[in-house]
């Protein structure tokens, strides 16, 4: 098994290339990406104004309509650029306190099982900050709870590009692989997970499972 540090800078160049090709085509298809952006922002402005017709003490940045003011005046001088480098977030001037009101209802649906909620949520945060890992991560469960399982691969590799060293990732990119009867693929996930975990002996039933029903597969 390759060491850690090995394990990392071969998983990061084996995975460079489709990470960059994600990035483009949120670029290539920014139409039909757009559209589902603006879907997610009726969503979100519809929750966020009603939270703050009942609490006062919601800080006026984390407002929506602080949002609003400030994305109206990116917009007039707007540059596709931004999306491509993941600095949304910082030239929009979005404060954490709006972001994570977004995300704190996003992980509410999650755990109501109102998935596709959680999804329009998530959908908003990923376009805004393509670089964080968190928001990927949990972008990407979701998906792999809708059974979206392509898409979850695709969102769990953006959360690599965020942060490499991240292992988990890798666990759930082989459980996908796993519903979609990939097994090499199932397998090569796993092994890169335990490249940088060692050993995990809280996965061996999985190990024991998966070459079971890809042995049983065989024949």
């Amino acid at each position: 098994m390759a060491g850690k540090e090995e394990a990392l800078s071969l998983i990061e160049e084996e995975f460079k290339e489709d990470q960059q090709h994600l990035l483009k085509e949120l670029l290539d298809d920014e139409k039909k990406s757009f559209q589902r952006f603006q879907r997610s922002l009726s969503l979100i402005k519809k929750i966020l104004e009603e939270e703050e017709r009942k609490y006062e003490d919601i800080r006026e940045e984390a407002f929506f309509s602080s949002y609003e003011k400030a994305y109206d005046k990116f917009y007039s001088n707007y540059d596709d650029s931004s999306l491509l480098k993941g600095t949304w977030k910082k030239e929009i001037g979005l404060s954490d306190g709006f972001l994570g009101r977004i995300y704190y209802h996003a992980l509410d649906y999650v755990q109501r099982e109102e998935f596709l909620r959680a999804e329009e949520l998530m959908f908003f945060l990923v376009f805004i900050d393509v670089i964080s890992y968190d928001y990927w991560f949990l972008y990407a469960t979701i998906l792999q709870q809708l059974e979206q399982y392509k898409e979850a691969i695709e969102s769990y590799l953006m959360s690599l590009y965020a942060n490499p060293q991240e292992a988990q990732p890798f666990l759930e990119i082989s459980v996908c692989y796993f519903h979609m009867g990939e097994k090499e693929k199932c397998r090569t996930a796993l092994g890169h997970y335990l490249d940088i975990v060692g050993d995990d002996p809280e996965i061996e039933d999985y190990e024991d499972f998966i070459e079971e029903e890809f042995s049983e597969d065989a024949y």
